[in-house]
């Protein structure tokens, strides 16, 4: 999967190694603070001291292990009119919400929709985060509306495109199942074939890389693909979390059958097959573009992110065990 030919402003390639950044001081709204990719982009911004605001849907979310410097503020992505009071005074907007895999289908186009009239009401830069969950006409469509704000210079606008995210708080079956089961020893299971590669993002390094393209004025008006280091097989991805917990890997895997009954029956397995690409096939993300463009960036390698992805669900098993 390539990236897009949407322009603005000077090419990557006219511009590679000169990494232009804002400053970044007016407020940073961060729209589904609650979820992985929202926090994390929400708590590198706080960390490197930016005024921040987080939006989540239900602020009894917010406990004590968010950052203290952070406001936040509730809205419903689903109703624009409380959109636009959480954006107000906003000078960049990073729209991280994450439906879930069981109603991606019905809410993330209407969110996107009603969080890109509220930037634009505003007068607010907006980034995208596409987890390019749809069909890829779907995708085209969803960014073609984005991208008509930004060549209307109504506001200006971009897409970050990204792989399936792994990391802290990233829970679904796929990665309970294959952490948890390092943590105690017993069988972990890939989703479909275990050899074939596949492109994933550390969360870590989608909020980082998000937040750089947001700080580039010449980035603006275009998609850029968050491929993450190589891809790597499921197999592999098992075995760098078994190796973590210092074990033998015992390595399995499910079936389309399987990942449709018995004990995943009450998971998101169901959405997980319906998504655009499967665990047959390889889906290679080609972030070529984003990386000759920024020279000096580099993607954290798996096995050391896939060693902290194990740490954290090694400390939520030790505090909340089974």
């Amino acid at each position: 999967m390539g990236e897009s030919e949407t322009r603005a402003g000077d090419s990557p390639e006219a511009i590679a190694g000169l990494e232009r950044i804002r400053t970044g001081t007016g407020l940073q709204v961060v729209m589904g603070a609650a979820h992985p990719l929202g926090r994390a982009v929400l708590e590198e911004l706080a960390a490197a001291g930016s005024n921040v605001r987080g939006v989540v849907l239900d602020a009894a979310r917010v406990d004590g292990s968010f950052p203290a410097s952070v406001e936040f503020v509730a809205a419903n992505p689903l109703r624009q009119e409380s959109l636009v009071k959480a954006c107000r005074g906003g000078e960049v907007v990073y729209d991280c919400y994450e439906p879930s895999h069981s109603n991606w289908k019905r809410t993330f186009r209407e969110a996107t929709g009603n969080v890109l009239l509220a930037s634009i009401e505003v007068g607010a830069d907006l980034i995208l985060a596409n987890h390019l969950i749809a069909k890829e006409g779907e995708n085209a469509s969803m960014e073609n509306d984005v991208f008509n704000a930004h060549r209307s210079n109504l506001i200006r606008t971009l897409v970050a495109r990204m792989p399936q995210l792994y990391g802290q708080r990233v829970v679904n079956s796929l990665w309970q199942d294959i952490f948890e089961s390092a943590v105690l020893g017993k069988k972990a299971h890939w989703m479909g074939d275990l050899d074939v590669t596949r492109s994933l993002l550390y969360l870590g390094d989608a909020a980082s890389k998000m937040i750089l393209l947001g700080r580039s004025p010449w980035a603006y008006g275009r998609a850029w693909n968050l491929s993450g280091p190589a891809p790597i097989s499921g197999r592999a991805f098992i075995e760098y979390a078994y190796s973590a917990a210092g074990r033998e890997p015992k390595v399995g895997h499910w079936g389309r059958g399987v990942m449709l009954t018995g004990r995943l029956l009450s998971s998101d397995a169901k959405g997980f097959l319906e998504l655009p690409y499967n665990y047959y096939d390889a889906f290679v993300l080609d972030g070529s573009e984003f990386v000759e463009a920024f020279p000096s960036m580099s993607y954290t390698p798996h096995q050391e992110a896939i060693a902290a992805t194990y740490r954290w669900f090694e400390a939520q098993l030790r505090d909340n065990p089974p």
